[in-house]
């Protein structure tokens, strides 16, 4: 299967799902994500899940700060580094890097050990 925006989006919603919900998500990760409410981070969530992989249309003002914010979340759904998706996000735009630098990684684990207390 060929991937697609609209495939990610839905790979990422599920991923989402098994977590628990967008809201969970937003609550824990919105420092992390460098959003100032979790009401934000779960706009973005959503919108990433929707296939927005900038997590707005058109083209955003910051985009690296818009990929990093991607890979933080994927890395902490637990995507595998060689995986269809992160190839995929890499042919979309080369800046995309993943995982995330060693530093959010550690933010982004303790974020998810929140979750599964």
């Amino acid at each position: 299967m060929t991937l697609t925006l609209s495939s990610l989006g839905e790979r990422i919603k599920l991923k989402v799902g098994e977590r628990g919900s967008t809201k969970n998500l937003a609550d824990i990760l919105h420092q992390v994500l460098e959003y100032g409410s979790s009401v934000s981070a779960a706009d973005y969530i959503s919108a990433v899940g929707r296939g927005l992989v900038y997590g707005t249309t058109g083209t955003p003002n910051d985009p690296e700060k818009s990929l990093r914010r991607l890979s933080v979340l994927l890395y902490f759904l637990q995507f595998e580094p060689s995986g269809p998706e992160i190839v995929y996000l890499n042919t979309i735009d080369s800046r995309f890097t993943y995982p995330p630098k060693e530093e959010l990684r550690e933010k982004i684990d303790s974020s998810r050990s929140r979750l599964q207390a």
